[in-house]
């Protein structure tokens, strides 16, 4: 989510805390580590800019969470590996997944799916408090976050991390928002999230 950046450079959010401890019990068993989804996870693929305000071509100010788990897994971090594109929507994961190559050892590796933000920081001022429209919007965001999880899984992914949207309501763009925006269709996007199973 390169349009809010700074804003979101000290929100930890729950995606961490779910990596953190699912590294506890899993450390040094993956094989390798996939990334996919926007400037959330994104190391490289579309710099941020200027590139004297960030920290080596990622939207923040020191390394993401995605190199975080990696080190506390004990896989040695592969930016290779890691295709979210700052700037991307959910609709974009499915694209981005056609990047890993088959292999038998996907079975083994991890894979995370963090992506969202954008979707609503998209349509803010289109839809603003059309709650039908909002309505749609969710249900088709999480859809694509579900299918993207599907089609690693046919792939042969077997544990995949998805991340829940950070809370863009706490941040200071969202101040313009409308309050509904901040509150009742982000809360419904994270529960989506967390109440639907792909598999």
């Amino acid at each position: 989510m390169k349009r809010i950046s700074l804003a979101l450079l000290s929100l930890i959010f729950s995606a961490v805390f779910l990596a953190l401890s699912f590294a506890a019990c899993h450390a040094s068993t993956f094989s390798a580590y996939y990334a996919f989804g926007d400037s959330l996870s994104d190391t490289g693929r579309s710099p941020a800019t200027p590139a004297g305000s960030y920290y080596n071509g990622r939207w923040s100010n020191g390394p993401l969470w995605v190199e975080y788990l990696s080190a506390d897994l004990g896989i040695t971090y592969n930016a290779s590996n890691n295709w979210a594109v700052a700037g991307s929507i959910t609709s974009d994961l499915l694209s981005q997944i056609t990047n890993v190559p088959a292999s038998p050892s996907l079975h083994t590796a991890l894979f995370s799916v963090l992506s969202g933000g954008n979707d609503f920081l998209d349509n803010v001022e289109s839809l603003g408090e059309n709650d039908a429209g909002w309505d749609i919007l969710v249900t088709n965001s999480v859809s694509n976050i579900m299918l993207t999880v599907t089609s690693l899984y046919t792939n042969g992914a077997r544990e995949v991390i998805v991340g829940a949207l950070p809370n863009l309501g706490q941040t200071p763009e969202a101040n313009a928002f409308p309050p509904a925006f901040r509150t009742s269709w982000i809360r419904k996007w994270r529960c989506s999230t967390r109440c639907s199973s792909p598999l």
